[in-house]
């Protein structure tokens, strides 16, 4: 008998059930949001990043001058769209639809990669959630996190993808470099994803490391093919070896105002400690009047002030309330950063809903974790995902705690809840409250 083209019994096909309507979600909210929406935050140094590429094929971000602070594949994107779409809301339009395709993209390599863990119609369970307001709204920005997200998941999926293969097929050894790669040029943070990849084959799946040294080095290889340019360009430009980018100033600065016991900054003394060390340090790149002789220089010296000024606020808070310090960056921080919800949509009603429910998810991420040690089914896949997603976390908590920056972690967290809804079935059928069927 031949096979149905579309079977709704089978989550291989159900899925895209699910990926369609999360399409269909997405353009109801680009069409609510409006032609040209911004959120009036970094998206606006974006648009203007791109535009500027497109005008100058400069790397930039705020001004028209090149920069460090961001990785290049933003400008170079959103240039080719302002390319194509020029500088009106029909260039903004155009990489918000690009973000929607993305963003429906990241669901399927997202199903795909919870079927490694749970049965597939659990996996169909956990993409339901990219189904919630805030993913449409979040694809719908015109920021780097739909792209960023859509490589993360992909590299994730060749990482757990080249773990059952004893082999170490090229083809997915090559698709695990290459979203790799793409990842790292839209945002640094993906550079521990290897390690994550290392822990996972070699002590969780216990395969042999010389399989895949000629792998690691053609991973070091396409790194290094991209820093070794991109660190001369920076140097040439700026004086200062950046590997990557000099963007984590401004967020450590924020960070050290988050907490009940942070100094006030009428209490310190900036002038003495920060500002003029920066005036002494970049004497040369200012004039007699004070200015700056070279405006490329602006945004590489105010970088340089924000870090020197959070490292000086550091200092003072530790001096003045150490456990104050330690409470706020290993638990108050890390703490917000469980239930936030990115959204920024103004609709109070909404956010709470959204806030209750990740609450209700990360119960569930509790029980799988506290049922997988007990009861050992499994320990190390939830070990390892629960470990994955608390460095993440713990990542963006040591510089800013932000709800935009804990959201790409939180399909770790979908995966881990279905793992712990699996777990409880096997309960019930092992105790007879029903039977759970083999395969899918």
């Amino acid at each position: 008998m031949k096979k149905p083209y579309f079977d709704i019994h089978d989550p291989d096909h159900v899925i895209f059930l699910v990926i369609a309507a999360a399409f269909v979600e997405r353009l109801i909210m680009f069409f609510w949001l409006g032609s040209g929406a911004l959120n009036d935050s970094d998206d606006v140094g974006y648009v203007q990043c791109g535009i500027e590429f497109a005008r100058s094929g400069t790397i930039s971000m705020w001004s028209a001058y090149p920069t460090a602070l961001i990785m290049p594949a933003m400008p170079v994107v959103t240039g080719i769209f302002s390319m194509i779409f020029g500088e009106g809301n029909a260039y903004i339009d155009a990489v918000r639809i690009c973000w929607i395709i993305l963003g429906c993209i990241t669901v399927y390599f997202f199903y795909a990669s919870s079927c490694f863990f749970v049965r597939k119609w659990l996996a169909v369970l956990a993409s339901c959630a990219f189904l919630l307001p805030n993913w449409a709204w979040s694809d719908n920005a015109f920021l780097t996190e739909p792209p960023y997200l859509l490589f993360w998941m992909i590299n994730f999926y060749y990482s757990l993808l080249i773990s059952e293969d004893e082999t170490a097929d090229k083809k997915h050894i090559l698709c695990y470099v290459l979203s790799f790669m793409a990842a790292l040029m839209f945002r640094a943070n993906i550079l521990t994803m290897p390690l994550f990849t290392a822990v996972y084959l070699f002590i969780i799946k216990k395969r042999k490391l010389r399989t895949y040294l000629p792998h690691l080095i053609a991973l070091i290889s396409a790194l290094l093919i991209f820093i070794v340019p991109w660190s001369v360009r920076n140097y040439r430009l700026f004086d200062e070896f950046i590997p990557l980018t000099s963007g984590s100033a401004n967020p450590l600065l924020l960070g050290t105002y988050q907490g009940s016991t942070a100094p006030s900054d009428d209490t310190l003394d900036y002038e003495t400690n920060v500002y003029s060390v920066i005036r002494e340090e970049y004497a040369e790149y200012f004039g007699e009047n004070g200015l700056l002789k070279d405006p490329i220089r602006g945004a590489e010296i105010a970088n340089a002030n924000d870090k020197l000024k959070a490292q000086y606020r550091l200092r003072e808070w530790f001096k003045r309330d150490p456990k104050g310090l330690i409470w706020s960056y290993l638990f108050s921080k890390p703490a917000c950063m469980l239930n936030w919800v990115w959204c920024w949509l103004p609709i109070p009603a909404l956010y709470y809903t959204l806030h209750y429910i990740s609450m209700f998810n990360l119960i569930l991420c509790v029980l799988a974790v506290v049922l997988s040690l007990v009861l050992r089914k499994k320990r190390p896949e939830v070990l390892f995902l629960s470990v994955m997603y608390l460095f993440n976390i713990y990542t963006f908590a040591f510089s800013f705690a932000s709800e935009r920056y804990a959201a790409m972690s939180v399909p770790i967290r979908y995966i881990i809840a279905v793992i712990g809804i699996e777990i409880v079935c096997q309960l019930a059928a092992e105790k007879k409250f029903f039977k759970v069927e083999s395969g899918k």
